[in-house]
Order: structure tokens, then sequence, then C-alpha cells
């Protein structure tokens, strides 16, 4: 079997999806199954944020590929629903577009949380014959825990928190408080990555790439995460595997990934007693941070596309197909309805702006 990624990596700090995309592509290629073209590949996996089509992965490209290559087979890989990631009911464009990429091009679909298969399925999304969740990983090589064993007694406890995007859901609310109302001179706090808000007390680092990051991680103590409608976080599953316990909003994807290598939170009063209990028991929290790791999710990826591979070939499923009528009008459908979409987003987005 060879898996081809529809997705152009970007080697340098980038969001959440690039990230695990590189790692398992790094973990497909130690396992002998990545297609490094598409003419040698049995299936295609293609991501939900290609939808841009800026990076020559967008829905025109898929459905030529899927045309292309009408015997192989395609996972699509969801996240989501984006509208509520970003917050913004203007951006349902993209999870129409989504999911009817899924439901006319894709032969099986992989989610990341539970919590991002069940949002999707009630905002519309049509189930899937080839159905399957696995959680992301980071590339083990970079992001694991550290070799000593930590004490915090008699010592500020450290805090990190991870973002990519400046996105208001993010979190920044809560970092915010945090700023203004944690006491001090009992934790310290640094963020990394990009930010709208202006630190008085949090320590700022600009996005770092990600063996810089994972050093980061290893040195602080405990992760807290407050992004909002978060599929499956990669920033919280770094600090996972880097063996910190976790503080996350209960929301997205957060209580799945956690377990019990942490404590959840509902508004950012919560947080200061939350840090102080974990700090307190923090072997038994950090003995719990263990999940999966890359060479795991890769070979459930590849289990999910060896069963539907099978089905085939025993005739009890036949991969979806376009004619060529068919691929003319989704390819073009795709291009222009993208652009026109796009284009009433950003004038809703401009108008909301100057009103």
């Amino acid at each position: 079997m060879k898996i081809y990624l529809v997705y152009n990596i970007i080697d340098e700090p980038y969001g959440g999806a690039n990230q695990f995309l590189k790692s398992l592509k790094k973990e497909l290629e130690k396992q002998g199954t990545f297609a490094p073209t598409p003419d040698e590949a049995d299936a295609f996996i293609f991501n939900s944020h290609t939808l841009g089509g800026n990076k020559g992965n967008g829905p025109a490209t898929i459905t030529r590929l899927k045309y292309r290559f009408p015997d192989a087979i395609f996972i699509h890989r969801v996240d989501g629903p984006v509208s509520m990631y970003r917050g913004d009911e203007s951006q349902l464009y993209v999870d129409q577009i989504i999911y009817e990429l899924n439901s006319t091009l894709a032969d099986g679909t992989l989610y990341q949380s539970e919590w991002s298969r069940r949002a999707n399925l009630d905002l519309g999304k049509k189930p899937t014959l080839f159905t399957q969740t696995v959680l992301n990983a980071p590339d083990c090589d970079i992001f694991y825990p550290a070799k000593y064993t930590k004490n915090l007694t008699n010592q500020k406890v450290k805090i990190i928190a991870s973002s990519f995007s400046n996105h208001p859901n993010k979190g920044f609310a809560t970092y915010h408080w945090l700023d203004q109302n944690l006491d001090f001179s009992r934790f310290e706090i640094t963020f990394v990555g990009n930010t709208p808000t202006q630190f008085q007390n949090i320590k700022h680092i600009p996005a770092v790439k990600p063996s810089e990051l994972a050093d980061l991680l290893r040195d602080n103590d405990i992760y807290v995460t407050a992004s909002q409608k978060d599929p499956c976080s990669n920033a919280l599953i770094e600090a996972l595997h880097c063996g910190l316990p976790a503080i996350a909003l209960r929301d997205g994807g957060h209580p799945e990934i956690v377990g019990a290598a942490g404590e959840l939170f509902d508004t950012a009063e919560e947080i200061p007693d939350l840090l102080t209990r974990i700090a307190s028991n923090y072997e038994q929290y950090s003995d719990r941070t263990h999940l999966p790791d890359i060479a795991e999710a890769a070979e459930q990826y590849q289990a999910f596309i060896g069963r539907i591979i099978e089905e085939v070939k025993t005739e009890k499923y036949q991969p979806k197909k376009l004619s060529l009528i068919g691929f003319l009008y989704r390819y073009n459908y795709y291009r222009i309805s993208l652009l026109l979409r796009i284009l009433k987003s950003r004038i809703i987005n401009l108008f909301k702006a100057n009103k």
C-alpha cells in the first residue's frame, strides 16, 4: 500500500494540520508506505484545511486527482467545523464545501476527535460508510518528555501556553485575565507564538521552530490552553507528549485529549486553584500524560485504508468515480464557487468592520 498526501508541507512554524501531516509523512516514509508522487499511490489523503486553493491543494485539485485516479481510495481528514472553530457564521461556506467534497469524492472519513465528528454531523454533514477517529500525534524525535524528574517544591511553578494562530478564539481573553490576576510570586507564565494581546506579566516568545518549542515545553511544568471549539489541538498534544500535565478549557476535543493528565475549566477564575491542585500532585498527573504516538497514528491510518482496499478487492465496495462531465462541472464549480464565497465573506467582514 502506498499513500499520497494531498498537502504541500511547510518546513517552518505553521498551523497544527501542517505539523501533524509533516510528522505523518515522515512516519509513512519510515514505514515504507509513502508515495512521493500521485502515480505511485493506492490511496490519497486530503485535508479539510486545503480549501484556500493557494497551495495547489484546493477542491479543484482534489477533484482532478479523483478523476485521474478513479480506482484509488480517497480519504478525507475532516477538521472543524470550521465555522465553529473560527467563531464566524460567514465561514459556513467552508464547512459546506468540506461536506460536499466528502459526499462526492471521499471513500473514507478520518476525524481527529469524537467531538469534531459529532459537531460536523450535527451541522449537516452526511454520515460516511467508512469512518474512524484518530487523534493527532507529533514527531516523537522532537516532542518527548524531559529526562529528569521535576520537583516543584519551594519554587515557582512554570506555566506555558502556545499558539501559532492569533485568532481570538485561541483563548487570549483567558490569557489576558491570567496576566492581570495570577499570583506571579507563585507562578510564572510563558506564551509562545503569535498573539494580539500585549502582556504585562506573561513572558512572550514569538513563534519558534518545533525543536525550540519542544525545549521550551520541557523546561516548563504545566501547559494551559483556552482555545475554543478546537477539534484536536496539536499544541495541547505536543505539550502532553513532552510530559506536561495540562489545564484546558472544557470545550472541543480538549476533554478527550487531556483525560486524567490534567484538569478542565469553564471560567478563567478556576485556573489558579487548578494550578495549585496539579502542582501539589505533580507526579500523579505527569505519569498520565501518555498518548498514542505518531507510529500508532500512522498504523491506524494504514489499517483504515487497508480495510477499504480489502472491501474493494472482495467487490463489496467500489471507489467513488467521476464521469468526464461530472469532473468538468465540479472542477470549475469548486474554483468559481470558492472564489465567489470568499469574496462574499470578505465583503461581509468589511461591512462589519465599517459599521
